[in-house]
């Protein structure tokens, strides 16, 4: 009777899975952190009201294929304090199958395609566990920019993904700590009429050519001679 049971919930699982599965996941700010970039009163004042607002991230996945976006209606422009949140209209596309990986990003006012292989991750699995709401989570790290980045996964929820461009663990990404920012899983919904589409928008460029531009590009701005011929 039991294997009955065991098989028929196995199937159900798997029928499940081959909808299209909405993960949703708040994010928090670490706002000391910022903070203690600057000492302009105003500019506090502006980040304490931006960074107290809830970050709301959607990951759709099916099949291996998946897309990690901002919710739209959650994308913030606050004209009175000026502040625009800087990759509000990102978009991270993942093929586990074909090991494509397509990123959409807004950088400094353009748009890039950042197409590439997906690689694997080189997790180290941890041996600690802890509960995140109803979920029995186990802990992997690993590194990226020189800073380690910490995730908690469920083995019970068979979905190889997570924000970011995280992925790879044996079980979904329930909290995914990186550099200044903690996203954590709030819901699934394991049946959506949502249709996943790679990102087409923007100058096509491979991950390590970007993630140079970037550094340039910010190193520029700190000595105040910014080019923006890129």
């Amino acid at each position: 009777m039991k294997k009955i049971v065991y098989i028929f919930l196995f199937f159900t699982y798997a029928g499940l899975l081959s909808q299209t599965v909405k993960i949703t996941y708040q994010a928090f700010a670490n706002v000391n952190d910022y903070k203690e970039q600057t000492t302009d009163s105003e500019i506090i004042k502006s980040m304490d009201a931006f960074l107290a607002q809830e970050f709301i991230y959607d990951l759709y996945y099916k099949d291996g294929i998946s897309l990690f976006l901002k919710e739209k209606t959650n994308q913030h422009d606050n004209s009175e304090n000026k502040i625009i949140e800087v990759g509000a209209t990102d978009q991270t596309y993942k093929d586990q199958k074909e090991n494509l990986y397509v990123k959409q990003a807004d950088f400094f006012g353009k748009d890039f395609l950042i197409t590439d292989k997906l690689l694997p991750i080189d997790w180290v699995l941890i041996d600690e566990e802890k509960k995140i709401g109803p979920y029995l989570c186990k802990k992997a790290i690993t590194s990226s920019d020189d800073t380690t980045v910490e995730a908690w996964y469920s083995p019970d929820i068979a979905i190889p993904d997570g924000p970011m461009d995280y992925w790879g663990l044996p079980g979904l990404i329930v909290e995914l700590q990186y550099k200044n920012l903690t996203y954590k899983l709030t819901s699934i919904n394991y049946k959506t009429n949502y249709s996943i589409s790679k990102p087409t928008k923007g100058k096509v460029i491979k991950k390590l050519d970007f993630q140079n531009m970037e550094k340039e590009k910010l190193q520029e701005l700190e000595n105040g001679i910014f080019n923006d011929n890129y």
